[in-house]
């Protein structure tokens, strides 16, 4: 009997989320290790980013040493998060296929269809194809949908057992990004193990099963409804007969829930009584609220001085006006606003410290009384685990200096500093 786990979308050293992830990691290392299991698939997207520092690179070795000890071995293929741009070479996974050796393997796709690696376990042969993300800079379709065929024709003539590992959409399942319809994919595989998208599926397909285990964290709102039906994990998967056997494993992940309303005190209330439920870890929340024009720092305010913030991880906030049909997705000034939090981000590497900025900036402009409407706000995002790590760094340092200064001086001081 061969076993063998498949988890994908790791994203470790996620900027906001590290702590977490390199959490539910740990457990489910812990749980393979247990479980006896030599074998850990990982469908791409293993790092956050392409060019990660030495630290994170540290961190997952750390976290992932006893299972190499223990005789584990890793396959794993590149997501879109971890291939680099077209004019970059390398890629994290080769750093550590590299620094690792056979226990880290990082299947580079075979242009002629032929496999990647062949596992020889128990007396059976598995043969593994690797289908890593490929950047539309550098893809043409119908060369991949030759590959498709080179692999069908391989699989077809090895026989035995045959995995796809890969990291793209299935047309079908998410419509919203150019990818495969399930009729192209390569036949005579027995399991497709994928990744990419966020959610648990498991279908049958063609002669085997398709299947993509979910991010191990929640890193998205629009995850939450799937990780309340299907939880977030892995799967440990039984190759002993031809149609394999495919085992959820959930993990001890950081709930997340969101609320929307447009009544304050309404949504503070429902905040309340999720609050006052048993987690075995604080939970991350979100606000997206509607108020009237010149409503939203005093909406925040409440909600802040309301919600008990040790029961909360993490509270992130997001008030519109009520100046549009759609505010949420078509008001013109909602979207140059999302656009200053991305460019603002991407300068400083966290989007808390953007939004703080941005918030700043709309105190300077509107209060009455700005130093000390500045300095709540402040005070508030400081209990924010994630700004309490980066409360010494330039930017905030420079926030406070210009909050020590006079009132007019401050205005055009942070308005210089946002722009």
């Amino acid at each position: 009997m061969v076993l063998m786990a498949h988890a994908a979308d790791l994203h470790f050293g996620h900027a906001r989320r590290a702590e977490d992830i390199e959490s539910s990691l740990r457990e489910m290392i812990d749980i393979l290790k247990k479980e006896h299991l030599k074998f850990l698939i990982i469908a791409g997207d293993v790092f956050d980013r392409d060019r990660p520092e030495n630290i994170i690179l540290k961190r997952f070795h750390e976290i992932m040493k006893d299972f190499y000890d223990s005789g584990g071995r890793v396959f794993a293929v590149r997501g879109d998060h971890d291939t680099p741009k077209a004019s970059k070479k390398g890629n994290p996974l080769d750093t550590i296929s590299t620094y690792i050796g056979g226990s880290f393997l990082n299947l580079e796709i075979n242009l002629d269809g032929n496999p990647a690696y062949i596992i020889e376990e128990s007396g059976e042969k598995i043969f593994l194809y690797s289908f890593p993300f490929v950047p539309k800079a550098v893809r043409r379709r119908e060369d991949y949908l030759n590959i498709f065929k080179k692999i069908e024709k391989n699989a077809k003539e090895n026989g035995g057992k045959s995995i796809l590992i890969g990291h793209f959409p299935i047309s079908e399942l998410f419509p919203f990004e150019e990818g495969y319809s399930l009729s192209e994919l390569p036949d005579y595989i027995n399991y497709y193990a994928l990744g990419h998208l966020h959610f648990r599926i498991i279908e049958k397909v063609k002669r085997g099963i398709l299947a993509y285990p979910s991010s191990i964290e929640i890193l998205n709102v629009n995850e939450i409804n799937d990780w309340k039906k299907n939880g977030k994990g892995f799967y440990i998967v039984d190759f002993s007969e031809d149609v394999p056997n495919v085992q959820k494993v959930n993990l001890n992940i950081r709930p997340m829930e969101l609320f929307r309303g447009e009544d304050v005190k309404l949504l503070i209330e429902e905040v309340k009584r999720y609050l006052s439920g048993n987690f075995s870890k604080s939970p991350y929340i979100k606000i997206e609220l509607k108020v009237d024009r010149g409503k939203k720092r005093e909406a925040r305010i409440a909600i802040r001085s309301s919600i008990n913030k040790e029961k909360v991880y993490e509270l992130e906030i997001e008030i519109r006006e009520k100046e549009a049909k759609d505010l949420f997705l078509n008001n013109e000034r909602v979207r140059k606003e999302s656009e200053s939090v991305d460019i603002i981000t991407s300068r400083l590497g966290d989007k808390n410290l953007a939004l703080l900025l941005l918030e700043l900036k709309e105190c300077a402009i509107e209060s009455k009384d700005f130093e000390k409407e500045c300095n709540e706000i402040l005070n508030s995002l400081f209990q924010n685990p994630t700004i309490k790590k980066i409360s010494g760094s330039p930017c905030i340092e420079g926030v406070s200096q210009f909050l020590t200064k006079q009132e007019g001086e401050n205005k055009n001081g942070l308005l210089s500093y946002v722009r």
